[in-house]
């Protein structure tokens, strides 16, 4: 939206560095999709050194007549999910991304176990008391609370995180 784009057009005058998370994750080919699915709307976040650097961004945003959302997410300090889940496989395990964005990898998706099956997946959840979401490649996830999100596998689309990979392999 414009305030995302009045940010990226004025990101040299803030004191940090404002990287996009899509330019960030690298996920295995045939798992993008799912890591889209799972990152929704924070896909489109920005990673800023600290608290204090997004709090001084949301600062400038309220001055400026911009409407749209913009999603920060601070390098440091991000809750990380710290439990082991019995089952699946850790996702973040299967991502590339720098050692700096660690702690906020780990806190978007370090509590999502990826299983081969759907039925798999609801296994684990039954059985599980760490708190972990639980995934199949083909867009199915099932939430600590029970909640279960199907996404629409697109075969034929190429998404942002297999784009961006597909140009740094160019």
């Amino acid at each position: 939206g414009p305030a995302l784009a009045w940010l990226m057009d004025h990101r040299s005058e803030f004191e940090t560095e404002i990287e996009p998370l899509s330019h960030v994750i690298i996920a295995p080919k045939g798992s993008e999709a799912l890591v889209e699915h799972l990152l929704g709307s924070d896909l489109a976040a920005l990673f800023v050194s600290d608290p204090a650097s997004a709090n001084a961004i949301a600062d400038a945003l309220v001055d400026v007549d911009e409407t749209g959302e913009v999603v920060l997410l601070p390098g440091k300090n991000m809750s990380a999910h710290d439990r082991t889940a019995k089952s699946g496989e850790r996702l973040i395990d299967l991502l590339e991304y720098p050692e700096t964005y660690a702690e906020a990898v780990s806190g978007l998706l370090g509590d999502v176990y990826l299983c081969q099956t759907r039925q798999e997946a609801i296994a684990a959840y039954e059985a599980d008391d760490t708190g972990a979401r639980f995934a199949t490649r083909d867009l199915f996830v099932i939430w600590p609370n029970g909640k279960i999100v199907i996404g629409a596998n697109r075969h034929d689309e190429e998404g942002t995180l297999a784009r961006h990979r597909r140009i740094e392999e160019l």
